[in-house]
């Protein structure tokens, strides 16, 4: 029994070593790259904050995150806020802020990812689902 678990921990310790290398190969590689993200919303009050997160599984040339802030107007979505957070030479962007409302109608919000590095580009959206406030 001693000797079938030393074999097991041993060629497992032998699979770890040699896979290493491969996983950083693919990570150096670009092999796990692309814009991905998520946006989130938090209420207090009239007051509605909102944020979006980039984030990529290399340092990329430039990468962006926006947060876009929604407000239903009997069915049709306008934009009542904006931020974006643009950096270069990193693997994550974050950008936040607050907003008052007038209260009275839905909101959500939207993010946008963005990342590019050599001339390649990759986007994505994220979405939170609607929140009722009341005037």
């Amino acid at each position: 029994m001693k000797k079938r678990i030393l074999c097991t921990c041993l060629a497992l310790i032998l699979c770890l070593l040699s896979a290493s290398p491969a996983f950083a190969d693919a990570k150096a590689s670009g092999g796990t790259r692309q814009a991905v993200g998520r946006c989130a919303m938090s209420v207090s009050g009239k007051t509605v904050s909102f944020s979006a997160t980039s984030t990529s599984g290399i340092t990329e040339d430039v990468i962006s995150a926006s947060a876009y802030l929604w407000e239903n107007h009997s069915g049709t979505w306008i934009c009542v806020g904006s931020v974006t957070d643009t950096r270069n030479n990193t693997w994550k962007a974050v950008a936040g802020t607050s907003a008052g409302v007038a209260g009275n109608y839905y909101y959500r919000v939207t993010g946008s990812h963005y990342s590019e590095t050599g001339g390649v580009s990759y986007t994505s959206t994220s979405y939170t689902g609607q929140c009722w406030i009341p005037a």
